[in-house]
């Protein structure tokens, strides 16, 4: 949760999180995620996707009791969720207009975090090592793999630190309307 409190489905919280979008979501091929091991150390990890128009619709149509079993369970467990959901469904309903953007498949990352440690100037000088940098090119080589030449990331637009990130590994930035926020 300290990776992905940001994230319209995060906001239901952990609950939700490990039991929709890390188990079904998974299990149901509409994302992957990989893991960023440093010294056997969980560091960092990214979840994307080569379903970005519909697995969202997909997921929320196949399991819709159990969403709905989980958000009230959510809620029971961590009261606070509740003051979440507005913008939680606003985020995921907002995305629904896309299907006037293009088919799948299209590339998506998902999610990325990698943990404070590991992500501190100390760290990448004395190893060297840009975890964000070693997903974010994982997830280029699988997709590439799949003959899946474009692969975008949405970001808010006050995220400075992703943007300049993504900046530099080759990424242009467009506006996108679908996010409920400026992205």
């Amino acid at each position: 949760m300290e990776l992905l409190d940001w994230g319209p489905m995060a906001r239901l919280g952990k609950l939700f999180l490990k039991n929709f979008c890390y188990t079904v979501l998974l299990k149901d091929n509409l994302m992957k995620a990989a893991l960023y091991e440093v010294e056997g150390k969980p560091a960092g990890f990214i979840a994307y996707t080569d379903k970005s128009f519909s697995f969202h619709r997909f997921a929320i149509r196949n399991h819709i009791g159990y969403v709905i079993f989980l958000v009230i369970l959510s809620v029971i467990r961590y009261p606070s969720v509740v003051l979440r959901l507005p913008k939680a469904a606003y985020l995921m309903l907002s995305r629904r207009a896309e299907k006037d953007l293009g088919e799948d498949p299209q590339a998506e990352v998902l999610a990325i975090g990698v943990l404070p440690e590991y992500r501190n100037p100390f760290f990448i000088r004395s190893t060297g090592l840009r975890i964000s940098q070693k997903l974010i090119e994982h997830v280029i080589s699988y997709f590439k793999g799949e003959g899946i030449a474009k692969m975008r990331l949405i970001v808010d637009a006050d995220n400075r630190p992703a943007l300049m990130f993504y900046h530099s590994l080759g990424g242009r930035f467009e506006p996108y309307e679908f996010a409920g926020v400026p992205s």
